[in-house]
């Protein structure tokens, strides 16, 4: 059984999110899997998904992302296995089903984020006291060998929050060491936040869309990328830009229903 885990804490994003979400699993994953999802509110969740209530942290001011650190604790899971972990914002474009061929079940495989691709990593990192080259919006790892990460969090998660300022960034300084890597425009890709120089290098510019007169049309140096070989999307940087935000689910449309 493969277990698939989102987690949706506050009010930036709705019911209807984290049902796409499943819905795109079901059409992209041809095992058994359970889907769950962490929240302080379940209201109009699909009755089919999984609830882990994660009140009890976000009433102790463990809220934003950092309650995504409980997909960590085994507890969450009715069976123990696989589990992949999505950004409720996460796009996904074709089946996935090979990821669960080589799942190395004493690391985490998370997103490598090439830090001379990706524009948005120099700006990621500019005023914290740690760098990050993963992105976590995508894991995958075994239900019950990743305990130290959520442990070692709750020893002190007051100083973690303050001294990290993100999971990325806690991962990739204190386990790095656990770390195995998705491959950017292989296994996923951010749909904004690609340098221009970059994209021209790497042959990008004939997957970035912008929207005229109502029509998508393809335009080297601006717009969103759309690459739909790609398994995964990530939406970082899209939606804290509501102009942005209202193209991308304009772009993703097809894959959400």
């Amino acid at each position: 059984m493969i277990n698939v885990v989102c987690v949706k804490s506050g009010t930036k994003y709705n019911a209807e999110h984290v049902n796409r979400l499943y819905r795109m699993v079901k059409r992209n994953l041809d095992l058994p899997f359970e889907f769950y999802c962490l929240t302080e509110n379940p209201e109009d969740i699909y009755p089919e998904i999984q609830i882990y209530d994660i009140s009890e942290y976000t009433d102790s001011d463990i809220k934003g992302f950092w309650p995504k650190i409980c997909i960590f604790d085994p507890t969450v899971y009715n069976t123990p296995g696989n589990v992949l972990y999505l950004d409720i914002d996460v796009v996904i474009h074709c089946n996935i089903t090979h990821y669960f061929d080589n799942v190395n079940p004493q690391k985490i495989k998370i997103c490598f984020v090439d830090s001379d691709t990706l524009v948005e990593t120099a700006a990621f990192n500019i005023g914290y006291n740690y760098n990050t080259e993963v992105n976590s919006s995508i894991m995958f790892f075994h239900s019950n060998n990743m305990k130290k990460i959520y442990d070692r969090f709750m020893a002190n998660p007051y100083f973690v929050m303050n001294e990290y300022k993100g999971v990325c960034r806690y991962l990739w300084h204190t386990f790095r060491d656990d770390l195995e890597f998705l491959e950017v425009m292989k296994d996923y890709y951010s749909t904004y936040g690609v340098s221009v120089a970059m994209k021209h290098k790497r042959g990008w510019g004939k997957y970035r869309f912008e929207r005229v007169n109502g029509e998508w049309i393809n335009n080297p140096d601006v717009g969103l990328l759309h690459a739909p070989h790609i398994p995964f999307c990530i939406l970082n940087g899209v939606t804290a830009q509501d102009d942005l935000w209202e193209c991308a689910e304009e772009l993703f449309l097809e894959y959400y229903k």
